[in-house]
């Protein structure tokens, strides 16, 4: 049986200049904190280091003001920001990492300075997507990081050998093996481009006579899915995840257009024609994959453990604007009373909250039936048309926690919108009363 997410365990006791612990650790981070992060090792020429690590850019031409001609993340960038158009985060965050350091340093490094952001992804200064054996190892890194602090990793794999799923060595199998659900393996195939001089001429070859200076380019589709999370905005209706950019048959969504797929492959992903007219039996069949560049590869609707990338994206939303709420509620209240009046106070916040979310749509429109118990004997506290909160009573709290005046855990449910999701994915067990 599912567990539910653990919402809060505040001091209640406590004055404001103490600590708010949340599952053990403190984590408030603003829920409208969206920004996308590109990581890199490239210094831009001195301009970046461990004094200067993020810059934000709003466009291709800043990437190529900002670093040396040739760059390949100036490539990047541009094919960034090529497709701005379609539903991407229209600002990107360049943020340098020390190559030296251990990747999950640098990043507590990263969110020290900056927190405010959601996915991320990384260039092949900081993992050399075109070596899977080197890369698998940071990419390990990075997930278990990403889920430790409720991120969403994108990793790039441009090895066919990855492509197949008896590869227990391949990244979305090692990702998979150790619960990486934060993160998204996007498969991509090398394009032979010629190498182009500073003003974008080919570069002849010294030798041979007519011909010029070719290399293999990957188009960082890793990071046009991380900027299309980013710009998938849960606080307002409609700004979210749209069924237009979804494959039919519940296989996810795909927020890539014609640009970085052909019109014949985004019809196979979508089921949506470029006359407007759906293919209902395509995709309909009942797998994580589609077809990229001539090979199947895992689509980026589902992350590596076969998770919907936009519930994890919605669950960590929950979780922020619960933990913001009560730790306001927290700050302006010297105290909250350890009695009926604290509790309903708490309870009063989290319901206030859930339905504004339930306005938004986040939520399944169908009503849920719920026990007045959840399977942990904890009371049913509030309940809306699909969400649920249940709380153990200060009253009949443990005795050490009393003393304490610790809070018990309390549990938020609640079914996820079929209309962002094609199923009715339960985050945790509604315990349905059979109703």
């Amino acid at each position: 049986m599912a567990t539910c997410d653990v919402v809060c365990n505040p001091d209640i006791g406590r004055s404001v200049n103490s600590s708010i612990s949340f599952t053990g650790r403190v984590m408030i981070v603003d829920p409208n904190c969206q920004e996308v992060v590109y990581l890199t090792s490239d210094t831009a020429g001195g301009k970046l280091g461990a004094n200067n690590r993020f810059v934000t850019i709003t466009s291709s031409s800043e990437a190529v003001d900002l670093f040396t001609a040739g760059a390949p993340i100036i490539a990047d960038c541009k094919t960034y920001f090529a497709n701005a158009t379609y539903g991407l985060r229209r600002m990107l965050n360049i943020v340098w990492v020390d190559p030296a350091e251990s990747l999950t340093d640098e990043l507590d490094k990263v969110i020290a300075c900056n927190n405010c952001w959601l996915s991320f992804a990384a260039d092949k200064t900081v993992i050399d997507y075109t070596d899977s054996a080197a890369a698998v190892a940071k990419y390990a890194q990075a997930s278990a990081w990403a889920i430790e602090h409720e991120k969403m990793f994108f990793a790039l794999s441009t090895d066919p050998n990855d492509l197949d799923s008896e590869n227990g060595g391949s990244v979305k199998a090692v990702l998979n093996g150790i619960g990486a659900h934060n993160t998204t393996v996007v498969w991509t195939k090398g394009q032979c481009e010629y190498q182009l001089d500073t003003i974008g001429n080919p570069i002849p070859d010294p030798d041979n006579v007519g011909e010029y200076l070719t290399q293999t380019v990957y188009k960082a589709r890793h990071l046009i899915y991380a900027g299309y999370v980013a710009g998938s905005d849960l606080s307002k209706r409609g700004l979210d995840y749209t069924m237009d950019a979804k494959p039919v048959g519940g296989t996810g969504w795909v927020g890539i257009k014609a640009e970085l797929l052909s019109s014949s492959e985004v019809a196979e992903v979508t089921g949506r024609m470029a006359t407007g007219v759906i293919r209902d039996n395509n995709n309909g069949y009942a797998n994580v994959y589609i077809k990229s560049d001539g090979y199947t590869r895992e689509t980026a609707g589902m992350t590596v453990t076969g998770k919907w990338i936009d519930s994890i994206h919605k669950s960590i939303f929950v979780r922020r604007r619960l933990r913001a709420a009560i730790a306001q509620l927290l700050v302006g209240n010297r105290k909250v009373t350890y009695d009926k009046y604290g509790e309903n106070a708490l309870a009063n916040v989290i319901t206030f909250e859930m339905s504004l979310m339930q306005d938004n749509r986040l939520f399944s429109g169908t009503p849920q039936p719920y026990e007045d118990t959840d399977a942990y004997g904890n009371p049913l506290l509030r309940n809306g048309t699909a969400w649920a909160l249940w709380g153990g009573h200060l009253a009949t709290a443990e005795p050490n926690l009393q003393e304490q005046r610790i809070n018990p855990l309390w549990r938020v449910c609640y079914t996820d919108a079929g209309a962002l999701s094609f199923v009715d994915l339960d985050v945790c067990d509604l315990y349905s009363t059979g109703a």
